[in-house]
C-alpha cells in the first residue's frame, strides 16, 4: 500500500511539472513568429499595419529605448494585434502602431505622415540619437526591420541630419509578404545641428517588388539536401545535450563533493540522539501532552535559511527601487555585478542578525555554526556555480567573453571581507536575543493522540500543491518574467517583475495560511520546516520552466553558458525567500491561534 502510495504521488509530481511545459509547447508551435505561424493570405489593397517597436545604437543593442522616447509622430490608435508570441516578447514588446497609411500591391510616390514643429529639446533628443547612430525597429506581421534615425556628416563639420522621408521597399509572392527593407531619402533629410527650433515634414514612400515563389525555399534545397540538413542539425542537437549533461554531472559532482561531507556530519550529530526517541514514537501510540513537544529540528540550519531569505528580500526590494529611480543599468554587467555584489554584502548583517536570534531562541550552543552556515548557505553554492559557469566560457571562448570577470574578482577581494566581518558582528550582537523563539505546542490538560495525516497533507503533497498553484497564477506571465531578467524585454519590463513578484508573494502567504491552519487544527504542530519548504517549492517550478525558456532562445553559446549558471543561483535565491515568507506567514497563524490551544 505504501509502495502504490509512493508510485502514485510520483505520477502526479510528474505529470505537475510536465503538464505546463506541454501546454506552453503547443500554444508556440502556433504562435512562434520566426518559423511555425501560419503565414496570413492578403489581398490587393488590405492594409498593412505597421507598428513601431524601439530604438537603440547601432554598436550596442543591449541599450534600448521604446521607439516614442524620440519625438516622432504620434503613434495611432490602438489595433488588436493579438496575443504576442516568444520571438515578439524577446523583440522588446514595445510595439505601438504608427500612423502610415499602406495597403497591399499599392505604390505610394510621397504621403505626409505629420507636420511637427520640433521644439529645442526635441531637437537635441533627435540630434544625441544621430550621433550615436540610433537605429529603430519596426514590424509588420512577422518582419521586423531596421532603419536609421539620421547620418552624421563629418566632412562637413560635423553636421546632424534627421532622416525625415521613410522608403519602404516590399517583397513579395503568392499574396505574402516575404520581406520588408526601409531606406532614407538623403535628399529629405533635415539639419539638426542646430539647436533650435525648427518644422518638419516626415512623409513616406512604398515600392512593391514580386519575386519569384521558389526562391522563398531555404537555400533553394533539394528535398535531399533537406533531408541532409535536417540530419546534420539532429546530431549537433545530441552533441549538445551529451555536452550539457557532462557539465551538469560535473557541476553537480563539485556541489556535492564539497557540501556533502559537512552536511552528513551535521545531520548525523543531530540524529545521534534523537534515534532512540524516534524508534519509540514509531513503536507506540502517539500522544501530545505539555512539554513532550519538541523544538523544530535543525534550527542551526532553519536559521541560516530564514536569515539568508530575510536578507534576499530586502536585496530585492533595494534593487526595485534602484529600477524605479533609474539607478539600475541591467545592460551594463560590470556596474551590475558591482551593485549586486555590494548591496549583499552590507544587507549580510540581516542575515546575520535573524539567523543567531532565531536558533538562540531554542538552543544556547551551536550558534557559531549557525554564523558559518549562515554565511555559506547560500554565498558558496551561488559562487562556485558562477565561477564554474565562468570558467567554462573562459576556458573555451577566453575572458573577452566575460568583462565582468575583473568587476566580479575585485569586489570579492574587497567585499568579501567586510561580508564576513559584518555577518559575524551582527551574530554576537544578537546571540542574546530570543525574538524568534517558538512555543511547540499549547499545553494540555489531557492527553489526545496524534492521528496519522492523509498523504495529501504531509510534506510531498504541500510541497507539490504550494509550489503549483502559485506558478498556475504567474504561469501566462513567465515569458514576459524572464525575457525582463534577462533584459530581454524593455517596454514594462519593471511593472512584469513587480506584480508578478507581488502575486507569487500573496500566493504563497495565503497557502501559507491554509495548509498552517488546517495542520494546527490536526494538533500537527511539526510546521517549521515544513513551512519553508511548501513556501519555497515555486522556485523548483521557475526552475524547470527557465530551463525549457532558455531552449527556445536563440543565445549565443558562451552567454548560454552564463545565462545557465546564473538562472540557478537566481532559482535557489527565490527558494529561500519564498521559503522564509511562507515560514513567517505559518509562525503568524501560530502565534494568533496560540491561545486557543493553550485552554483547549
Amino acid at each position: 500500500m505504501a509502495v502504490e502510495r509512493v508510485l502514485s504521488f510520483s505520477g502526479l509530481v510528474l505529470m505537475a511539472i510536465l503538464a505546463p511545459l506541454v501546454i506552453s509547447s503547443g500554444r508556440y508551435v502556433i504562435q512562434d513568429p520566426d518559423y511555425q505561424r501560419e503565414e496570413k493570405a492578403i489581398y490587393y489593397g488590405d492594409p498593412i499595419n505597421i507598428f513601431a517597436n524601439k530604438v537603440h545604437p547601432e554598436e550596442n543593442r543591449c541599450e534600448q529605448y521604446p521607439y516614442f522616447d524620440l519625438p516622432f509622430c504620434p503613434p495611432a490608435e490602438a489595433i488588436d494585434d493579438g496575443k504576442k508570441s516568444l520571438g515578439e516578447v524577446l523583440a522588446g514588446d514595445c510595439f505601438t502602431p504608427t500612423g502610415y497609411e499602406l495597403y497591399f500591391g499599392e505604390e505610394i510616390e510621397r504621403n505626409l505622415l505629420c507636420e511637427k514643429t520640433l521644439k529645442k529639446d526635441e531637437v537635441e533628443k533627435f540630434r544625441e540619437a544621430v550621433k550615436r547612430n540610433f537605429q529603430y525597429q519596426m514590424r509588420y506581421d512577422k518582419h521586423l526591420f531596421r532603419g536609421m534615425v539620421g547620418r552624421v556628416a563629418l566632412e562637413e563639420g560635423p553636421k546632424y541630419y534627421l532622416a525625415t522621408h521613410i522608403r519602404f521597399h516590399f517583397k513579395y509572392s503568392h499574396l505574402q509578404v516575404d520581406d520588408i527593407y526601409v531606406l532614407s531619402d538623403y535628399n529629405s533629410d533635415v539639419d539638426i545641428t542646430e539647436a533650435a527650433e525648427i518644422k518638419v515634414n516626415f512623409t513616406y514612400s512604398a515600392y512593391w517588388d514580386e519575386v519569384p515563389y521558389n526562391a522563398r525555399r531555404f537555400m533553394n534545397d533539394t528535398p535531399f539536401e533537406d533531408r541532409m540538413r535536417l540530419e546534420e542539425e539532429h546530431q549537433i542537437w545530441n552533441s549538445r545535450l551529451t555536452y550539457w549533461a557532462n557539465v551538469a554531472v560535473v557541476w553537480v559532482g563539485l556541489l556535492l563533493a564539497v557540501t556533502l561531507p559537512y552536511l552528513m556530519s551535521y545531520f548525523r550529530r543531530y540524529s545521534h540522539g534523537e534515534e532512540e526517541n524516534m524508534n519509540t514514537r514509531l513503536t507506540t501510540p502517539r500522544h501530545i501532552h505539555g512539554d513532550n513537544c519538541k523544538c523544530p529540528p535543525y534550527t542551526s540550519l532553519l536559521g541560516a535559511i530564514l536569515g539568508n531569505g530575510n536578507q534576499l528580500l530586502i536585496t530585492v526590494w533595494i534593487f526595485f527601487i534602484l529600477a524605479y529611480n533609474g539607478f539600475l543599468y541591467p545592460c551594463n554587467l560590470q556596474s551590475l555585478s558591482s551593485q549586486i555584489l555590494r548591496t549583499y554584502c552590507f544587507t549580510s548583517v540581516v542575515a546575520g542578525i535573524k539567523a543567531t536570534a532565531f536558533h538562540a531562541g531554542f538552543s544556547p550552543i551551536g550558534w557559531k555554526e549557525c554564523i558559518f552556515q549562515a554565511g555559506t548557505v547560500y554565498f558558496i553554492p551561488a559562487l562556485s556555480t558562477a565561477l564554474f559557469a565562468n570558467s567554462l566560457v573562459i576556458s573555451n571562448y577566453g575572458i573577452s567573453q566575460v568583462p565582468e570577470f575583473g568587476i566580479i574578482s575585485e569586489n570579492l577581494a574587497v567585499w568579501g571581507p567586510v561580508t564576513g566581518i559584518l555577518l559575524i558582528i551582527s551574530s554576537i550582537l544578537s546571540r542574546c536575543s530570543k525574538l524568534e523563539s517558538e512555543s511547540t505546542c499549547a499545553t494540555r490538560k489531557l492527553s489526545r493522540e496524534n492521528r496519522q495525516q492523509p498523504w495529501y497533507v504531509k510534506t510531498p503533497a504541500q510541497m507539490l500543491l504550494g509550489g503549483l498553484v502559485p506558478f498556475i497564477v504567474i504561469f501566462p506571465k513567465m515569458d514576459n518574467i524572464y525575457a525582463s531578467l534577462w533584459h530581454l524585454k524593455i517596454c514594462g519590463a519593471f511593472r512584469t517583475l513587480l506584480t508578478s513578484f507581488i502575486a507569487i508573494v500573496v500566493m504563497t502567504v495565503i497557502l501559507a495560511v491554509a495548509f498552517s491552519s488546517y495542520q494546527l487544527s490536526q494538533h500537527d504542530y511539526h510546521w517549521w520546516w515544513r513551512s519553508v519548504l511548501r513556501g519555497g517549492s515555486p522556485a523548483i517550478f521557475m526552475f524547470f520552466y527557465g530551463l525549457y525558456f532558455f531552449s527556445r532562445v536563440d543565445f549565443e553559446v558562451p552567454l548560454l553558458l552564463r545565462v545557465l549558471g546564473y538562472h540557478a543561483c537566481m532559482s535557489y535565491a527565490f527558494f529561500l525567500m519564498l521559503g522564509t515568507i511562507g515560514y513567517y506567514a505559518s509562525s503568524f497563524v501560530f502565534h494568533c491561534t496560540y491561545h486557543l490551544r493553550k485552554h483547549d
